[in-house]
């Protein structure tokens, strides 16, 4: 397993930190539901949603609910989008971390176990382990999730202070996210 920093300017900066043990452990503090149906060798998807709810220009349906390609087994696949805090080389860092729809049942049964013990997601050091899966002539990686111990006070401020910057990001566009001069221009470009 390792973590992709994207691309830098610095020569000194390497794109992959491997992650020690193949497991990552770390705070998840907010979470989407992600669908896509791509079409082959577009580009972007043909139509996409965050949390049931299609977005673009041309979604197929008005919810994934009543969308005949979001059937399990359908060409439109299920991701969950995490939103964690995780320790690396002694730093805190906000991740992205996409779990295959291999991975999703694996997800979902550990909520349940934190909800039958009155703990909130939030609360609990979240273990992502990837597992190599072989069936026929067929391989590829489950992300099985494991708990190590509850969350530090410090930790979970922080996780705290990271849910309340997400949440105020994807509520609403505001006029900060049009507030250079260019981008209320009407003029063409």
């Amino acid at each position: 397993m390792y973590i992709d920093t994207g691309e830098s300017y610095l020569a000194s900066d390497t794109q992959e930190v491997d992650i020690p043990g193949n497991t990552l452990t770390g705070i998840v503090f907010a979470e989407q539901g992600i669908r896509a149906l791509w079409e082959e060798g577009a580009d972007v998807p043909l139509c996409s949603a965050i949390d049931g709810v299609p977005g673009g220009n041309e979604p197929l349906a008005s919810s994934c609910n009543q969308c005949e390609h979001s059937a399990i087994g359908k060409s439109c696949k299920p991701k969950a989008r995490l939103f964690l805090l995780a320790e690396i080389d002694g730093v805190v860092k906000p991740l992205v971390f996409s779990l295959s729809p291999t991975s999703i049942k694996h997800w979902n049964a550990h909520k349940k176990k934190l909800q039958r013990s009155n703990l909130p997601v939030v609360a609990a050091n979240t273990t992502f382990l990837l597992e190599d899966v072989k069936k026929g002539t067929y391989r590829w990686a489950e992300g099985r999730v494991g708990i190590d111990g509850i969350a530090s006070k410090e930790m979970l401020m922080l996780a705290k202070q990271a849910r309340d910057q997400f949440e105020e990001v994807t509520r609403q566009i505001t006029e900060s996210d049009y507030s250079d001069p260019g981008d209320t221009s009407v003029e063409p470009f």
